[in-house]
């Protein structure tokens, strides 16, 4: 039942959303900030949106991008970036505190950049083949997409190409695909970014229903790399089977003087400058050791960025496509001291039968996997250094390793996402 109330926002939400509480009912509000009395529909899942804010509070700012409030890909682009980080900083507080224990949260990392600062986009195609939509699902709504000619997010060569194949792709006069009647051809319009070449790589994620014309879509394009991917998954997943490239079918990008290959299914931070502010404390807060185990490790990004400290790193990933590229990675930096395991890191972890002296984990939102956690514990690594990008599934895991015989010895929250609630966060903890 969707109704319409008047409150005021009590508190922020783990998720960073505005608490509005009705009676013994809270309900969160996407993008509602303290203080703030708000008109809201509420529909499903306690959920609000925000129809009109009565009164604002004074960090709110005017923002650049006219999409503010209709897609949901900035929530606070209309709040000040140093409020931001004292929201992002009370959140990551918040979470923690339920942890009992003596341990210092230190200041969050601000971002060197808070604009253009995405290397991958996702935009939806919707609307039909004579009006063509290219953009960003609607806030709170699955099935409404909002028409994107640039995104501040990502950066002006990105923008351009948005620009040109929204044109191409509409002129083909190709049909946008229905999430609700599941029909339809294109369905994504996935830009990858480089910021270490500037360049850009395409893909289109269409159903299998007929043959894209890549031919003509790669002529005259400021796209070193397009590729058609197919997929007739019902899920609303920007992902598919790659069917055709055009150039050489991925970027590079560099971090703490290494290069790294990335494809388009693989995982690399979404800011690859901030990134390197990651990189550099993880490594820095590592120390060195015989040997270390990088869980989850992707295309091995913090493997090689470790690797002078350890004698040997193993790494496993569950994604094929990311291993091999590790090893490539590897290889093209002359790194012969990491190995990587293809598996799902519940079950190949219990191969390892050596000493590790550190374990570096950076798991997907769910969290470590609870097979995986008791390995970890059972493996009794010297120090773990966990690096996630939800924090309320991180502390639910850290809870099992103060449980065992390990203590914090840092937290450090890095804005990777600026105009987002969401944080980065990096908890060190040592064996006592």
């Amino acid at each position: 039942m969707v109704r319409e109330i008047i409150g005021r926002i009590s508190d922020l939400s783990d998720r960073g959303y505005g608490v509005l509480e009705a009676g013994d009912i809270k309900i969160e509000v996407p993008g509602a900030l303290p203080g703030e009395l708000v008109r809201v529909k509420v529909g499903r899942k306690k959920l609000g949106r925000i129809i009109d804010i009565i009164e604002r509070n004074p960090a709110r700012i005017l923002p650049p991008c006219p999409y503010v409030g209709m897609c949901g890909g900035c929530l606070w682009q209309d709040v000040s970036y140093s409020e931001q980080l004292r929201l992002k900083q009370m959140i990551i507080e918040k979470i923690f505190e339920r942890i009992i224990g003596e341990f210092d949260i230190a200041d969050i990392i601000p971002a060197q950049n808070i604009f253009g600062y995405r290397g991958k986009m996702e935009f939806i195609f919707s609307g039909s083949p004579e009006s063509l939509t290219v953009g960003l699902r609607t806030l709170g709504r699955y099935d409404r997409v909002v028409d994107i000619h640039s995104c501040w997010l990502q950066n002006q060569l990105a923008n351009i190409v948005l620009q040109e194949f929204r044109q191409k792709l509409s002129l083909l006069g190709y049909k946008p695909y229905n999430i609700i009647t599941h029909r339809g051809f294109l369905r994504y319009l996935v830009i990858r970014s480089s910021f270490y070449e500037n360049s850009c790589l395409v893909n289109i994620v269409t159903t299998s229903e007929r043959k894209l014309d890549i031919d003509i879509l790669v002529q005259d394009t400021y796209a070193d790399t397009v590729i058609w991917s197919t997929s007739d998954s019902l899920a609303d997943v920007a992902m598919g089977e790659i069917r055709a490239v055009h150039g050489r079918g991925y970027i590079y990008e560099k971090a703490l003087g290494y290069v790294f290959r990335v494809y388009p299914y693989a995982f690399y931070q979404t800011n690859p400058v901030q990134a390197e502010v990651l990189f550099d404390f993880v490594r820095k807060m590592a120390g060195g050791g015989e040997r270390a185990l990088d869980l989850y490790c992707g295309i091995g990004t913090i493997a090689l960025i470790v690797s002078d400290n350890f004698s040997e790193i193993i790494g496993i990933e569950i994604e094929k496509s990311a291993v091999k590229a590790a090893q490539e990675n590897a290889e093209m930096n002359d790194v012969d001291n990491v190995r990587f395991i293809e598996g799902k890191v519940e079950e190949k972890i219990w191969d390892i039968n050596k000493k590790i002296d550190v374990v570096f984990v950076d798991p997907p939102r769910a969290g470590i996997h609870k097979r995986a956690l008791k390995a970890i514990i059972d493996l009794k690594p010297d120090k773990i250094v966990y690096v996630s990008c939800n924090p309320r599934s991180q502390a639910e895991d850290i809870t099992h390793f103060l449980a065992n015989g390990y203590s914090i010895r840092n937290i450090q929250p890095i804005d990777m996402l600026p105009h987002t609630p969401h944080i980065e966060n990096i908890c060190v903890l040592e064996k006592t």
